[in-house]
């Protein structure tokens, strides 16, 4: 083909033993958190290079509001954005869904994180309301795309169950191929 149409590949080498899984709100180690970074995104996110609680910004929600006790968060989604492998739209469901399953301990490695929820509802297809039990400083950072903040397809977590770990499915800027043990993980 033409030169426009080769692909272009970059080949990363973590140097880590074999991946755990590749589910959001399991991956916490080194090797698997970079995996998911590149296949996810939360409602916010650090911008590239920074790590600092001040710089957050939008991310899948456009923009947010919090009540004057900052125990009320309210994200406004992002229309139009698309869940690999042709999984649809993301909504306020797979939100919510998301960000239950993050604190469920059955479900999620970092369920302590979102002990601070008293609930999480959806308010129209494109909206989603927080209720924290107590003001939590950290809380926009909790929800950042990293650990359990990243939000998953409803759809493809409920129709894989366990498999989902090896067959994840983001909104992130890569999407999951293939993975061959111990040796790589291909993303498109």
């Amino acid at each position: 083909g033409s030169a426009a149409a080769q692909d272009k590949i970059l080949q990363i080498s973590s140097g880590g033993s074999d991946i755990a899984t590749m589910d959001a709100h399991r991956a916490s180690s080194t090797t698997d958190k970079a995996l998911v970074g590149w296949m996810y995104n939360g409602l916010v996110r650090f911008p590239p290079g920074s790590a600092d609680p001040k710089d957050i910004e939008a991310d899948l929600a456009e923009r947010w509001e919090s009540s004057p006790d900052s125990k009320t968060w309210t994200f406004f989604l992002r229309k139009g954005v698309k869940f690999h492998g042709n999984r649809g739209e993301l909504t306020a469901d797979d939100v919510v869904y998301s960000l239950m399953r993050s604190a469920d301990p059955k479900r999620s490695s970092f369920s302590a994180d979102f002990a601070g929820i008293e609930s999480v509802t959806k308010v129209d297809d494109m909206t989603v309301r927080i209720a924290l039990k107590y003001p939590d400083p950290n809380f926009l950072g909790r929800v950042t795309n990293y650990h359990g903040g990243n939000i998953v397809s409803k759809k493809a977590a409920e129709e894989l169950g366990d498999k989902f770990g090896t067959n994840p499915v983001g909104t992130g800027p890569f999407a999951f191929a293939e993975n061959v043990t111990q040796q790589y993980v291909k993303l498109v």
